[in-house]
């Protein structure tokens, strides 16, 4: 018997006709048991067996067909017949392709097809939060993509996408740490990194090798940084990513910079992304401040101008204090090494556009030095002159000036400059000016003081101040100056002036007169200033007192007394006659918060001796509540002296009531009284001054302190019974 399967198949349905119908019913269970075995969907399933189904009904009719139907209808029905089984073969050789090598569809994926559609529609998305910096935004729509279409083939590509581009945009706030980030974008780019497409891959290994970079800069150690880039770089010689971050890898290492330079050449070559590449060295060579990074620096700079790169405000700003300042000396030492002079000067100004360089020293210095390099001495000397007032530059600023002046003679004089300088636009320049000139006059230089006084009426507050302090440092050269305009119709004028003969003190005492004939004015700020004046002034103020008394006299606002008593303190003893005045302020309980009785206290005891009359009122004030008048008076009745006699007991009494600390300030008092009275001879005192001086030494107080009254005792004791 023979074994061909077909022949088995020929006699089994000769011998049995229901096995045709059972073969058929199997093809359908096989379907479905196909569709099942390999996951299948049911509308896979319900195709597949109705396709079958149909092909082999028509089968069987057509092969009927050729047994009974008539001989011309035979041909048409044996032809139809064979295509039917090649359609049932061809659909079952395809199913079969199909569920084991997932050609020429994956019926195990059908989605794919799908996502295939929306793959374009997803894209725009993401591009558009990509373009607005979005990036958990793009990457939460590929990962909602992603759970409709779990295979992720098709989105792949652009889930890598935006991997790359908010890797090389990070930033975190801590706590956050880096890691928090680019730990969930490494899965696509090691899936990207096995592609045999070795520009996409290249790519992606020299992101992974920057997100472990990062990682690096939250504490990670031992990650692959720059054998990423090296891989990267064996599969494109030409990927700009793996060249820029190695470039910034080798710089911040401390490497050779000549093969970094390489590396970034390199990158800007691609001409693809030129503003990351130049922002990754730029941050490179500002991560290590070298001397070396601050001239590349420079010549990047250059390049970038050149370029016409952009670089933002904020960005220019950091390059010029890093450049101009961190590495000042560097850039002046080589000055005429690191780019040729027109060229350094450009970039210099294409880093300062929009930033004022009056608001900085050191820029304006290095403008100035760049304009002299580039022969411009005119121009050079302008600025350096405005810098004479800044103390830390001023030795560069006048090596400057003597080099100006060497190359071009017929350069006017720095004063001269400074002069015309007082009148420029701007506040901080006349401000510079007004110190510029204050340098001469402080070296005793010929200069008019005058000059300066315009400034006093100056718009802006700090160019006013500056020129009082200008003309107060003048050694006595605006004394002159400020008595004239004492003399103006302007209140603004005469106070002015007094603040700045105030400043001068003792130097200005020519101005007495001419301060004393405006005091009687009824302006508040100038009677302050002229006040100030005469207090600071001093004891050769002593014309003042007369209508100083009249003005305290006539009882005028809490304020004045106060300013008219201090000033009469500081002229001293030469006040004597005011005594009674300041002895009625002393008691007066008008000012709640005391500042009067503290500030007469402390008048009376700078008159000293003269002020005799005033013990009993001082005696009281020992025992105030106020915490300033006890101690005020103390020392009042101390200068006092001998005739604060009386006093000593109460002093004693003050003394035993004070904390520990303060004790010694009753001591010394008595200590001064003590003396005073030894200078006297007044033998009369000794019996209150042993008393004293044994309430002294029980308070424990020191030698030093009971030395002086121990001496005053001593001495009147020898002098006899």
């Amino acid at each position: 018997m023979t074994l061909n399967p077909l022949a088995v198949l020929r006699e089994a349905i000769r011998a049995v006709p229901a096995v045709k119908y059972a073969l058929g019913v199997a093809g359908l269970l096989s379907v479905v048991a196909i569709t099942k075995a390999f996951g299948l969907n049911a509308l896979t399933a319900a195709v597949g067996a109705i396709v079958t189904l149909v092909l082999m009904v028509a089968l069987l009719i057509f092969a009927r067909l050729t047994t009974t139907a008539p001989r011309y209808f035979v041909l048409p029905a044996l032809m139809f017949m064979w295509v039917s089984l090649v359609l049932v073969l061809a659909t079952a050789s395809l199913l079969f392709l199909s569920a084991f090598f997932r050609w020429p569809v994956d019926i195990f994926h059908p989605e794919v097809e799908v996502a295939a559609v929306n793959v374009g529609a997803i894209s725009k998305v993401v591009q558009s939060q990509l373009d607005s910096h979005d990036y958990p935004a793009a990457w939460d729509t590929v990962t909602e993509a992603l759970k409709h279409h779990p295979t992720g083939d098709a989105l792949l590509p652009l889930q890598t996408k935006i991997a790359t581009v908010w890797i090389r945009n990070v930033s975190v706030t801590p706590p956050q740490k880096f890691a928090d980030v680019v730990d969930k974008l490494l899965p696509p780019l090691y899936r990207t990194a096995q592609s045999p497409k070795r520009v996409e891959a290249a790519e992606a290994l020299a992101h992974i090798g920057w997100a472990n970079f990062l990682k690096s800069r939250d504490g990670a150690l031992q990650l692959d940084i720059d054998g990423k880039y090296h891989e990267a770089l064996q599969l494109d010689p030409d990927n700009l990513f793996a060249h820029a971050m190695l470039g910034h890898w080798l710089i911040i290492n401390d490497n050779d910079m000549t093969e970094a330079q390489q590396h970034f050449a390199a990158a800007l070559k691609s001409g693809r992304e030129r503003k990351f590449v130049r922002e990754l060295q730029l941050a490179a060579l500002q991560w290590v401040r070298t001397d070396e990074n601050g001239v590349e620096l420079i010549r990047v700079c250059n390049e970038m101008r050149k370029e016409n790169d952009l670089l933002p405000e904020a960005t220019r700003s950091r390059l010029l204090s890093q450049i101009y300042f961190m590495n000042r000396d560097t850039v002046l030492a080589k000055l005429e090494q690191i780019l040729p002079a027109d060229e350094h000067l450009a970039t210099f100004q294409w880093l300062m556009q929009g930033i004022d360089s009056t608001e900085s020293t050191y820029q304006t210095f290095f403008l100035a030095r760049l304009l002299e390099a580039g022969g411009n001495c005119e121009a050079a000397q302008r600025l350096y002159v405005s810098l004479l007032g800044a103390s830390m530059m001023s030795g560069k600023v006048r090596e400057g000036l003597e080099r100006c002046k060497r190359k071009s003679p017929q350069l006017k004089s720095e004063v001269e400059l400074l002069t015309e300088l007082l009148h420029d636009k701007s506040a901080l320049v006349r401000r510079r000016a007004v110190e510029g000139l204050s340098t001469f006059l402080a070296d005793g230089a010929k200069i008019d003081a005058k000059v300066i006084v315009p400034a006093l009426r100056d718009s802006d507050s700090e160019v006013r101040a500056a020129a009082a302090e200008a003309l107060a440092r003048s050694g006595g050269q605006a004394v002159a100056p400020m008595i004239e305009l004492l003399g103006s119709a302007e209140p603004a004028d005469q106070a002015r002036a007094a603040r700045v003969l105030a400043k001068m003190g003792a130097e200005s005492k020519a101005a007495v007169p001419a301060l004393v004939r405006v005091l009687g004015v009824s302006d508040t700020d100038v009677q302050e200033a002229v006040l100030e004046g005469l207090a600071n002034i001093g004891p050769e103020a002593s014309a003042a007192v007369a209508p100083i008394s009249r003005m305290l006299d006539a009882r005028p606002s809490l304020a004045k007394r106060k300013a008219l008593i201090y000033a009469l303190g500081e002229i001293g003893p030469q006040s004597k006659s005011t005594v009674p005045l300041i002895t009625k302020a002393l008691r007066d309980q008008s000012d709640h918060e005391g500042f009067l009785n503290v500030v007469a206290a402390d008048a009376l005891g700078k008159i000293g001796p003269g002020a005799a009359s005033a013990v009993p009122a001082l005696i009281v004030a020992l025992g105030s509540d106020d915490v300033r008048l006890p101690t005020s008076a103390t020392v009042a009745l101390g200068n006092i002296g001998a005739e604060a006699k009386t006093a000593v007991p109460a002093l004693i009494e003050a003394m035993e009531r004070e904390e520990q600390e303060y004790k010694k300030n009753q001591a010394e008092a008595v200590g001064q009284i003590a003396q005073a009275l030894a200078i006297r001879k007044d033998r009369s005192s000794l019996m209150v001054l042993r008393a004293a001086l044994r309430a002294e030494e029980n308070a424990g107080l020191g030698l030093a302190t009971i030395g002086p009254l121990q001496e005053a005792i001593g001495f009147l004791e020898a002098r006899g019974p």
